[in-house]
């Protein structure tokens, strides 16, 4: 809730929390909605992009709760969809396979994860890195050409 309850700001590069009392607007934002968060990675089907504009066009006050929010892409759609009539269609699946064994950054894939990854249900995988393993990106060009 860090991230909801203090202004996020950045100064010299560093991130800076300012607490901030809740306004009119983000008082009948929060009132009306349940916060939800996810993954930043996701795909949005026509209806949901046509809903979530419509939503904004009609509501303004979710753009001005959410812009000094830490990572609102973790959290601003998933809200605003998961608050509405859409909520039943949607899956909690990003189709990416990432591995947080050293979490909370993910685990650089390489040559001994490509198994788990190639054999995996995703449809994508991240995260790699050419100055780690640049063989493994030659076995994805191999394994799916």
């Amino acid at each position: 809730m860090d991230r909801v309850n203090y202004w996020n700001l950045y100064f010299l590069g560093r991130p800076r929390k300012i607490f901030f009392r809740f306004d009119p607007p983000y008082i009948n934002y929060l009132a009306n909605s349940k916060l939800f968060g996810g993954s930043a990675y996701w795909c949005l089907a026509r209806d949901c992009i046509e809903y979530i504009n419509e939503y904004l066009q009609r509501d303004d006050s979710a753009i001005k709760f959410w812009k000094y929010v830490r990572i609102p892409d973790e959290a601003f759609f998933q809200t605003i969809l998961l608050n509405s009539h859409l909520k039943e269609q949607l899956v909690n699946d990003n189709f990416r396979y990432i591995d947080w064994v050293s979490a909370p950054h993910p685990e650089i894939l390489g040559k001994q994860n490509f198994e788990q990854f190639i054999n995996s249900n995703k449809l994508f995988a991240r995260k790699f890195d050419v100055t780690v393993d640049p063989d493994v990106l030659d076995m994805i060009d191999r394994a799916t050409s």
